[in-house]
């Protein structure tokens, strides 16, 4: 006579944990993939500043360090590739249809993944309000997708991740 077990719960409990582990996996994949593809931009061609200390350029003291008011030296920001100093915020700016270039930082530093503790769910997103206008577009301005050419870049990681989850047929356009 053969004895049979059922391990009903350990079972389900370790697919759950697996399932958990690859969303939150996906998760923040996605995320680190969205912050990564945003260009620096903004005040510099290049995106970089760095701060560069004031000189004067003619006189006695030429080469001389300037002090400020207080008597600290005088430093500007300037790009460290191009050497000329930066412009306004905005100056370069993301053209239609290309990624976000990155302003102040605001909308990058935005995003984050939640992981439910017990469920097998995960949460990529942004408390921004600009995102949505920035990601599908406005009335006045054309959209400058960031999220979802991420997911795209990662849906064969998604299908390994995922494969015996995903429906045939979705994901594919």
């Amino acid at each position: 006579m053969a004895i049979m077990r059922w391990y009903g719960r350990e079972v389900n409990r370790a697919l759950l944990r697996d399932l958990r582990g690859k969303c939150a996996l996906a998760a923040y994949a996605t995320e680190a993939t969205v912050k990564g593809s945003m260009r620096l931009g903004g005040r510099t061609q290049s995106g970089r500043l760095e701060k560069q200390l004031v000189r004067y350029k003619r006189g006695r003291r030429a080469g001389e360090v300037r002090a400020g008011r207080s008597g600290t030296p005088m430093t500007r920001r300037v790009d460290p590739i191009t050497g000329e100093r930066a412009k306004k915020i905005g100056s370069y700016r993301s053209k239609p249809g290309e990624v976000p270039r990155v302003q102040t930082g605001r909308l990058r530093r935005s995003y984050h993944t939640v992981v439910h503790p017990t469920l097998p769910s995960a949460i990529m997103g942004t408390n921004v309000e600009y995102a949505k206008w920035l990601e599908f577009g406005t009335s006045r301005m054309k959209a400058r997708p960031h999220v979802w050419p991420a997911i795209r870049s990662l849906m064969g990681t998604y299908r390994t991740l995922f494969g015996k989850y995903i429906l045939p047929g979705v994901g594919h356009s």
